[in-house]
Order: structure tokens, then sequence, then C-alpha cells
């Protein structure tokens, strides 16, 4: 194989001929006495691989060659089942397996060829699914002969498919194309799978992309698929390998119809039934789902009835879908696994002998069950496939337990450059492909390569890569798929990495320094390569030396990556732009389809500086929000934005990737243009607390700071625009020694058509009031309290990349009021339940939110401090601080008058107002200090602010009196330097 690369390098250098006597002279002197032979039956990979032969030849040499379906008296490339009338039949060949030879001057380019005569269908060329099932457009063909061809053009004509589109092409200008007159090779790919995501899309993302309804151009997803073509990508058997578990006994909430139907389960799921049938988990059995009918509701193994109705369950879908023959046995994603004595009984070692580098391991009991589900189908329908995963907890290798050849085991190792980085993470990857690839052929490695995509840097992990694939194939595992992040191949991130791949899984013995030396002289020039190539590798160094920090890289994921890429960028940031700037010069000189390659690594510097800048830019606005620090944040933020909807950059940024990233552990760069002024509130420690049960709404509103009017107004949360009177929300919040209370009260005009969420645990379903505390600062940890006007409340707590904590179980307390015009919620949660008591001057982030459904139409969704987008959005909470400061004045007139005093804490001035009652009514106000003396009295006309500044900072209590007697009373803190 060296031979061949050393052979190639040096057609690439342009030398006409490697070959002397021994050959066959294809094209010579601008002229060639070959055509191509193809028959017309023949999958459209052969009509393609025709094609490509065709143009390439014609862009090397000149030299155009006919495509024939019919035989000619003169020499021929004949590709496809063509070859079987000169005695070359590949159709016994196993899946893109293919022969090269030379019979009587006729050069033969045939392979294992997709059967259109069983069970598939010949593929239009405007599919953009060509070489793939139509019944299952994920599951490749074989196209061998296709292969061969692609095969022929590398080798004796030195063609390189760097980078997707023409431009990534390199096509070496030859005089003579020639090729051995002594060729007789069956090759055999290494990988029977060799799948990238960009090898494959999703119709629904054709169609948008066709209709112009998405950022994804038509021409680049053919282009991303052609290169998957050229780099001799498959997918050759699609398994269902979901998390089966939810489908087939589903525990309260059926995740899919079809099944659900055809195999006759409870509309309700088995849960309400057979709680039998599912994890002992803490003396309770598992049989809700945490979220998404998806994540928990795990089964009891062991327990021999609930086997019994996964296999039944099975056999009666089999019945009405008979081409249907293979099924996963996969756990659900997340929750407690059973720790029932059945289930227990079945694990080989006590769960507290495994060894520190193996994760729960639970394999051995798993696989126990998915045989006996097996044996009892396989019964009727000896044909059937099981998928089972090996991931967490299963990643492990059995240790009693063989592996049934009608099973296939899928493997997950996702953000494997961290894995690999971490010793013993890296130890147990090994011994667990070590274990699995001794005991199955049917091992499948898959991974989601980094965290999403958009947070890694562009770094080149050939390091990892290399070592990965080195691995496997030791191992004898022969499928293979690597999912970077994103649809198209982010080629300005990754580097040479998925080309590199591509030859390595085609032929793990092959040289990667050879490979690597390929791609950046090939690709780039000699002397651009080189600085291309200094600049992925002083990433990837410096990556690697980051990642080690991270010993639980695992727990909180996302958001360690993207600690990561920032502490690396910074360091590598002055070094990296003068590499670039560099490159970018010389590319200069160069011709078209070497600048555009050096453009599509440029572009992915360019958009992750510009993404540090704007996220810099945007922690400065919100720690200093002054107009010139938003507008610069602002700016910033949409010149990126600009940049990840660009299709012309779709090969060095994906918005995909983007979002999804960003979902997970945001940037909190603004491209919103929003009232930035993130609300700051005061909160007092109040001594004397209401009682819970007695108390009235106006004896909690009167207690702590005020918000809902003036600086505190509630806006909408996403336009920051003002809300209208008749449905304006207002609050009051305070703490004591034990924790902290909240009250929210909402004007509603429609009081009689209130939106009630019919499900009590999802009270945001209809209208609600919503709090959220981020007592750490950060940017995707919170705690969530949800009630709605029913007082069904819900409590959350999320912990960053880890998720929810399905054990939060706060002693919070909630109640809520309702009139003619108006509900409201009062809430009080213990400081155990959130972290523990703050300190006097400490700061948290916090956040009080209103959903308002009634009156029909698109929901309005208020806050506090908006923050431009979702509710859950730490980086764009105000701040709440502690001030320690005790009110002890006590007041035993309660009143329930709508009346706010703003803004609180105050500084100079305060303001006032209330409702059309307390307007019509008012005839006085006084402020009164903590020992009781009056600070000021005056009678009211049409003034609605007072001069505050001569008093010193303190809590004051504002008194204002009412032609109908009554006294209503409203604390405020004043805060004069």
């Amino acid at each position: 194989m060296k031979r061949i690369l050393l052979f190639i390098h040096l057609c690439t250098l342009g030398l006409a001929s490697c070959y002397a006597s021994d050959s066959l002279t294809v094209v010579s002197d601008a002229a060639s006495a070959y055509a191509i032979l193809i028959d017309s039956n023949d999958p459209e990979s052969v009509s393609e691989a025709a094609k490509e032969l065709q143009r390439l030849v014609e862009k090397s040499s000149g030299v155009l060659l006919p495509i024939t379906n019919e035989p000619t008296e003169g020499k021929m490339i004949i590709i496809g089942s063509a070859a079987q009338a000169y005695g070359v039949d590949a159709s016994g060949l196993a899946h893109d397996n293919f022969y090269m030879k030379v019979t009587e001057e006729h050069i033969i380019l045939s392979g294992k060829d997709g059967d259109i005569t069983n069970g598939y269908r010949k593929i239009p060329a405007n599919s953009h699914y060509q070489f793939y099932n139509l019944e299952k457009f994920r599951e490749s063909l074989s196209a061998g002969s296709y292969y061969a061809t692609i095969e022929f053009l590398r080798e004796y004509i030195g063609v390189r498919w760097y980078m997707p589109t023409e431009l990534g092409e390199e096509v070496p200008q030859l005089a003579t194309i020639k090729c051995p007159a002594e060729l007789d090779t069956l090759i055999k790919p290494f990988f029977k799978q060799r799948r990238m995501d960009f090898t494959e899309w999703n119709n629904n993302d054709v169609k948008k992309a066709i209709s112009g309804h998405a950022y994804n151009k038509i021409e680049n997803i053919d282009a991303s698929l052609k290169w998957g073509r050229h780099l001799r990508h498959t997918h050759p058997v699609v398994m269902e390998n979901g998390h089966g578990w939810r489908h087939w006994i589903p525990a309260n909430v059926i995740s899919n119809a079809t099944i659900a139907k055809d195999a006759e389960i409870p509309s309700g799921g088995y849960g309400p039934l057979y709680p039998e049938y599912f994890a002992l988990v803490s003396e309770n059995r598992q049989t809700e789902y945490r979220s998404a009918a998806q994540h928990g509701g795990q089964l009891s193994v062991a327990y021999e009835p609930m086997i019994e109705q996964y296999a039944n369950n099975i056999i009666k879908y089999r019945e009405k879908n008979a081409n249907v023959w293979q099924y996963s046995l996969a756990q659900n994603d997340g929750g407690t696994h059973c720790e029932c004595e059945l289930c227990t009984a079945w694990d080989p070692i006590p769960q507290d002998m495994k060894k520190p580098t193996d994760e729960l391991f639970l394999t051995d009991r798993f696989l126990k069950f998915q045989k006996q589900v097996s044996d009892l189908v396989t019964a009727k329908y000896p044909d059937t496939h099981f998928m089972m995963t090996a991931y967490h907890e299963t990643g492990r290798a059995p240790i009693r337990e063989s592996v049934p050849d009608n099973f296939f085991v899928q493997g997950f190792y996702n953000y494997f450059p961290n894995r690999y980085y971490l010793d013993n993470k890296k130890q147990a990857f090994q011994e667990a492909v070590e274990g699995w690839g001794a005991l199955t052929e049917n091992y499948r490695f898959s991974s989601f390569y980094f965290a999403y995509g958009n947070h890694s840097l562009p770094w080149s992990t050939k390091e990892a890569q290399i070592w990965l694939i080195k691995t496997l194939a030791d191992n004898g595992v022969q499928y293979f798929e690597n999912i970077y992040g994103s649809q198209f191949p982010m080629i300005g991130q990754l580097g040479p990495d998925q080309w590199l791949v591509s030859q390595l899984v085609w032929n793990p013995e092959q040289d990667p320094e050879l490979l690597l030396q390929d791609w950046y002289e090939g690709g780039f020039t000699p002397e651009i390569g080189a600085l291309i190539r200094d600049y992925y590798e002083t990433i990837e160094e410096e990556m690697a030396i980051e990642s080690k920090k991270y010993t639980d890289f695992w727990n909180g994921r996302t958001k360690n990556q993207l600690k990561i890429d920032v502490d690396v960028l910074t360091r590598v940031r002055s070094k990296c732009d003068l590499l670039i700037k560099q490159a970018k010069e010389l590319a200069k000189a160069q011709p078209e389809r070497i600048q555009w390659r050096v453009k599509q690594v440029s572009d992915t510097w360019d958009f992750t500086v510009l993404t540090l800048d704007a996220q810099n830019a945007s922690k400065l606005a919100r720690s200093n929000p002054t107009d010139q620090n938003y507008s610069i944040a602002y700016t910033l933020g949409l010149q990126r934005d600009a940049m990840i909807y660009d299709p012309s950059k779709s090969f060095s940024i994906s918005p995909q990737a983007v979002e999804v990233s960003e979902s997970k552990a945001s940037v909190g760069i603004i491209i919103e243009e929003v009232d930035f002024e993130q609300k700051t509130l005061s909160l007092p420690l109040v001594e004397t607390i209401p009682d819970w049960d007695a108390g009235s709404l106006g004896a909690w509103m009167s207690q702590g700071a005020s918000i809902g009017a003036g600086d505190h107004q509630f806006k909408d949360n996403k336009s920051t625009e003002p809300i209208e009177p008749a449905v304006s929300t207002t609050g009051s919040v305070f703490y004591d020694e034990d924790g902290i209370y909240v009250i929210i009260s909402a004007k509603e005009p429609n009081m009689a058509d209130l939106v009630v969420s019919a499900d009590p645990s999802k009270p945001w379903q209809g209208d609600d009031i919503e709090v959220f505390f981020t007592p750490s600062g950060g940017t995707d940890e919170y705690f969530q309290f949800v009630v709605g006007p029913e007082n069904d409340g819900v409590a959350i707590s999320l912990l960053g990349d880890t998720g929810h904590d399905e054990t939060y179980a706060p002693e919070w307390k909630h109640k809520t009021y309702k009139d003619d015009q108006s509900w409201a919620a009062q809430l009080y949660i213990p400081w155990k339940d959130l972290g523990g008591k703050p300190d006097k001057g400490d700061q948290w982030k916090a956040n009080f939110y209103r959903t308002r459904q009634t009156g029909g139409g698109t929901p309005s969704y208020m806050a506090w401090s908006p923050t431009g987008s979702g509710f859950a959005n730490p980086s764009m909470f105000g701040n709440i601080t502690f001030s320690g400061s005790s009110v002890t004045l006590d007041i035993a007139s309660r009143d329930t008058v709508s009346v706010t005093v703003y803004p609180n804490p105050s500084r100079k001035i305060i303001k006032f107002e209330g409702s059309d009652y307390f307007e019509s009514k008012l005839d006085s106000v006084s402020i009164f200090a903590g020992d009781g003396a009056v600070m000021f009295s005056a009678k009211i006309k049409e003034m609605r602010r007072i001069d505050v500044s001569e008093l010193k900072t303190g809590i004051y209590v504002v008194v204002f009196e009412l032609s109908d007697g009554q006294r209503i009373n409203r604390k405020v803190l004043i805060e004069n330097n």
C-alpha cells in the first residue's frame, strides 16, 4: 500500500507515467482508443461511475471517452454487470467488494452492486439519495462498481477529493494516462460500515431546501452526498437501535403510536396496570417517565411475565408487519435500574466490586433478558434480528453471557476526543472494544464525536482518530460511524479528519502520516499546507492539554467543552491569527480552488474569533449596560448570526450544530435588540411574617421589595415591549432566616376564561407564574418553581448538562388567590432546597415570569427581567441582593387595595401607583422610620413622587390614608450614599 501511495504522490506532481512496458495506455497525445461500457439495467451507481470516469478523464487529459450500452469492436473500460460477458461476475461478492482486472486490453471495474431485482428499486436522479434503498433511505446499496471506478481514478490518475464540490477536487493534468497491463485485483474494504453524518440527509431537510425554507441549499446537500460517495462511505444495514423498552413496554406514555396500535399495547402504558414490570428503586416502582416519554421507566428485566409481554408484543407487531425483521432490545435513556432481588441475582459480580474504570455494570443482566426475549420471538420467526446497546452501564462486554449470532451490538462513545485524552476513559474504551470484539463480529462503534459542534474549536484530532481506528481494526470491529455534530461536513472545523478517517476505514494499513501529507500538501500546496497544518496542530496540542483537566468531562459536558474552547482560544489566538493571515495572503497567487479551500478554513477561524469577541462584549454589556457597550455587543452578535446562516459557509459553519449546542450551554451572545438593562432588586430581611393560612394577599404584598411597576415593570419577555395595564403583573419578594418568599399578582379581565392545564404535573400548559433562582450565577443551572391558577405546582432543578435532577423534592409551599379581576400565587422555598442560606450582601441571579394564555390567540410571556428568548436563560436573568437589613416595625393593619411603591430599593426619589379605587380615594401620604418617627407627611393631589434624598439608608414604611378611612402600608428600602 505504501508503494501505491508513493505512486499517487508522484502522479499528483504531474509525472505522466509510473508504468513502463507492462502498461496499457488509456490516453495519449490527446486521444484514446477506449470507450466506457455499462449495462443500462444496472443501478444508478453504475451509470454515475461511468459519468465520473468520463468527466475526470476529460478534466485531466482533455479527452472525452464515450459511454455506451453496447459492446464496441475497440478497447473498453467495462463497469458493472456488463463485465459478466467478459468472464468477470462480481454478483457473489460481499457488500462494496470489487474486481479491477485487465482482460484482452479491456479494463474491468466491476463489483457487488445493489440488486434491483431483490427488494431494491432503481433510484431516480432527482431523489438526492443516490445509492440508497428507497424503502430505507439510510440504508446504502452496495456500490462495488462505483468504488472500483473511484479506486481506478485515485490510483491511475491521482484524483483526490479533499473537500466537497469540484473546488475541493484535485485532478492532475496528464498528457498520458496508463494502468498496468497485468491487473487482477480483488479489493475488500476493511470496515463494512463507513458512515459519517454528511453521507445521508433527512428527507424533510431536502424538501425544505428545495422549497427555499431552510438555510441549507440543495446544491450544498448534493455536494455533501457526492463527497461521501467519493470517500466511499456506506451504511449497509440500518438496525433499529433506539431506546426500545419505551416502545414495547411503555410506562405511562405511548412513545410509538404505530407499535402501540399493532402490538395492542394499552393506551396508558403498562405502568398503571402492571407496576411490577418496572424497576424497583428505593422500594418504589418507576412506572412514570422523567420526561419526553423516554427518560426513566426502566424495566424489571428478570420478571418473567414482563419478558413474555415484551416478546408477545413483538410477535403481534410482526404478524401485521411481515417485512420488519429486526427490533431494538435497548434500554431507555436515563433513570435508575432495578434493585429487586430477581434482577440483582443476574449480575455476575456485585456492583461495589467493579473496577475504577467501569461505570455501573449491568451488561450480563440486560443481555440475559434480551436473549430470553429473542428465544421467544425466534421460536415463531427464526429470521428475526435484534439490536442491543453498549454504553454507560452496558459499555463493558459481558462476563458470563454469550452474544447470539442474530444480535447486533451498538457501542456508543460520545465526545470521543475527551474520552481519549482522559486515561481512565481511554482504558475503559479499549477494554470494552477488546471484550466485545472477542465475542461478536456484529459490534458497531458509534460516536457523536464532539459536544455537538459549534463550541468546539477548529481542531484536527488526528492522534485520537488514528488510535481509534487502529483499536477498532485490531479487535475485528468492522462497523464504524462518526457523527461530528452537524449535517454538513464541517471541514473548516475538522481539518483533514474526515478525509483521513475515510481513507483509514477503507484500509487501516495505510500510513497516516503520508495521508496527512497528501491532504495538506496536495490540497493547499506545500507552502500553504505547512501553515494550515501548524494552525490545526497548534490547537490540537492545546486542546489535549486542556481536556485532561476535566477528569469528569461527561458531567456538564457541553459547558465543559465551552470552557475548554474559550481557554484554548485565548492562548492560541495570536499565533493562529498570524498563520491564517499568512495562508490567505499566499493563496491570493493560487488558482481559485486553492483560494476556496483556504477560505473554508479561514471562515471557521473567523467565526470562532467572532464568537469569543461577541461573548466577551456581551459579558461587558451585562456588567456595565451602557448604550455603547450594548451597541458593540449587539453588532457583533448580528455579525455572528449572519455568518451562521450564510449558505456560502455551509462547509465551515453548521447552523444545526450552533442551535443544538446553544440550547445546551448558552454562550450568552446578544442577537435581540432588547431593553438590555438587567434588573437589580435588593431584598429585605423580614422578621414578622404573616400567617401562611390566615394572612391576606395585601399583607403579603406589603412585606418586601416590590416588582411590577416603574423601573421594575413586567414586560414582554421577547420584545421587551410594555404590557397593557389591563393585564399587568405586580409582586413582592423578601426573605427570612428560613427561606425566600415570592408573591406575584396577575391582573386578568377574563377570569372566567382562565386557562388551567389539564395535566396538574404540567401547569405551564396553561396560565402560570414561574420563579427561577440561580444561586451559583452560572449560565445553565437553575431552580424553577411553577404554579398554576388552581395551585398546581411543580419544582424543577436543572444541573447543567447532567440534566434535571429527578430526585429533587423541595419542601416548598405555594397557594393561590383569585377574585373577579386577578389571580395571584404565593410561594415559599426553604434555603436548604436552594443550596443553602445566602449571607448578607450575596447576589443571586433570579427571574419572575407570567404566562398568559387566557384571551385566545398567541400566549403572552411576561418577565421582570426580559431574556429576549426562553424563560430558562440564566445568562439574562436579573440580580437579587440579600440586603440583610431587617424590618422590625410591626404593622397591624393589613389591606387588600392594590398599590405599589417603586423603585424598591429607591435612591433620592420614590414613586407610587395603584388601582383605580386607590387613585380615587387617596387623601394623604406619610413616611415613617423604623422607630416610628415621621419623616414626611403631605396631602396628595396630583403628586405621585416624593423626594427622599435627605433620608438615610434604611427600611421605611410609606402609609397612604384613603378618604374611606383605610390606611395602606408599604415598606421600601432607601439606599442613599
